[in-house]
């Protein structure tokens, strides 16, 4: 199915419409398959990226950026403080954009799910 239909939250909703109406390419990093398109079809996966693997992740993830030839990324996530969950998340966007060179924005918000 659709990454956007797999990953049903309201959080993911609303930020996958915000940049459908300001003309901006919305993806996911997603702790098994890196940085995908909201619609490139995936499979159920139940994994959420450790600390551990955030180096080879952050490999993964900065290749994708550079094939397609992303040059800024604004992140959106739920606070690191109240899901502790999220910080190898937060560390492969960070370690990607900085090997790759791209600007990160990083957009830090309590979002209801």
């Amino acid at each position: 199915m659709p990454a956007a239909a797999l990953y049903q939250n309201e959080r993911i909703k609303n930020v996958y419409h915000s940049a459908q109406l300001i003309g901006v390419k919305f993806m996911i990093l997603s702790g098994k398959y890196g940085l995908i398109d909201a619609m490139q079809k995936i499979k159920t996966y139940d994994h959420l990226l450790l600390a551990a693997e955030v180096n080879q992740h952050a490999d993964l993830v900065a290749m994708q950026m550079k094939v397609e030839k992303i040059n800024e990324i604004v992140f959106f996530m739920n606070p690191v403080k109240t899901d502790d969950q999220l910080k190898p998340y937060l560390d492969c966007m960070l370690k990607a954009c900085q090997k790759s060179g791209i600007s990160l924005i990083i957009k830090e918000e309590s979002y209801i799910d």
